[in-house]
């Protein structure tokens, strides 16, 4: 049930295998998303965003393997580290109906969200 509260239209969702999604808030809501990447999406639980014609491309978190003699303990047990190499980030200022990516959206105001 939570899955569909948040991608209520899962066939306008596109997420590649080599990405990353974090959505932090309990109301984040995905309608379309083209994620090639990693995309963090972070909103205070009492706010709401919903994602709408956002397209996301950049090089993402990689896993990398690990040098067994040189890692910590967990890394060992995980077998490899993630490397951060880009993200892009959402960070919820204020309250907002719909944060989207193309400029033409109906209620995307910028002022908003910030994207990092």
């Amino acid at each position: 049930a939570e899955y569909k509260a948040k991608f209520p239209t899962p066939e306008k969702v596109k997420i590649s295998a080599n990405s990353t999604l974090i959505l932090q808030g309990e109301n984040v809501t995905i309608k379309s998303l083209d994620l090639d990447g990693t995309l963090i999406v972070s909103v205070p639980n009492h706010l709401e965003v919903t994602i709408e014609d956002l397209e996301v491309k950049n090089d993402g978190w990689a896993k990398v393997e690990i040098d067994d003699d040189e890692a910590k303990e967990i890394l060992k047990m995980r077998g490899y580290k993630l490397e951060r190499k880009s993200e892009t980030v959402i960070r919820k200022q204020r309250d907002v109906e719909v944060a989207a990516g193309r400029e033409d959206a109906k209620r995307w105001d910028a002022s908003d969200c910030t994207i990092l």
